[in-house]
């Protein structure tokens, strides 16, 4: 909600102590002198806000939809949305899950809005990881004879199968292939 003020009208018609024709915000005198200066005085979208809206514009939902998926009132969500309410930390997990956004970036979301993150991300080499390998694994395998990769969210090569090694060592020299061969093992050079 932007609003602009003339400094002279507000002065002229003197009604900084009266309560009957004030209408809106209270005007400081350093909002007065950040006027009189030409800068735009008017609330800030906060960043959860904005990372909400483009969510919701993702997703195709409008706030209306949002808010009865959620059980949130719409105009609640609104208020989140422009920076005038701050939300719970219950509040984005519950928006977040009504617009299936997936963890890592509602990890995003809650940073946005000052609160620590709740879903952890865990390396693929850990123990506790090993079925999530193992179907990464199988899954790689069926894909035989096309090339298939896995990435980590920096779009680094986690896995890959046997056709991917094949494509390297025929496109690249030995010695390239090679350098490849250090930071993926599974790379063969035949």
């Amino acid at each position: 909600m932007l609003f602009s003020l003339d400094v002279r009208a507000y002065e002229a018609c003197n009604c900084a102590n009266d309560n009957k024709r004030r209408r809106g915000p209270a005007i400081t005198s350093e909002i007065i002198d950040m006027l009189r200066r030409g800068i735009k005085v008017g609330r800030v979208k906060s960043e959860f806000g904005s990372i909400l809206s483009e969510w919701r514009s993702i997703r195709h939902a409008s706030q209306l939809r949002l808010a009865l998926a959620t059980g949130v009132s719409q105009r609640h969500i609104s208020f989140v949305e422009s920076g005038r309410a701050q939300p719970s930390r219950e509040l984005i997990l519950k928006l977040a899950a009504g617009l299936d956004i997936p963890l890592r970036n509602r990890n995003d979301l809650l940073l946005a809005a000052g609160y620590a993150p709740v879903y952890r991300e865990r390396p693929l080499d850990l123990a506790e990881m090993k079925p999530a390998r193992e179907a990464l694994r199988r899954i790689l395998q069926h894909h035989e004879p096309y090339p298939a990769i896995v990435t980590n969210a920096a779009w680094d090569i986690v896995m890959q199968n046997a056709a991917v090694s094949r494509i390297i060592a025929s496109c690249m020299g030995r010695v390239a292939c090679r350098r490849v061969q250090q930071t993926l093992p599974s790379t063969s050079c035949a």
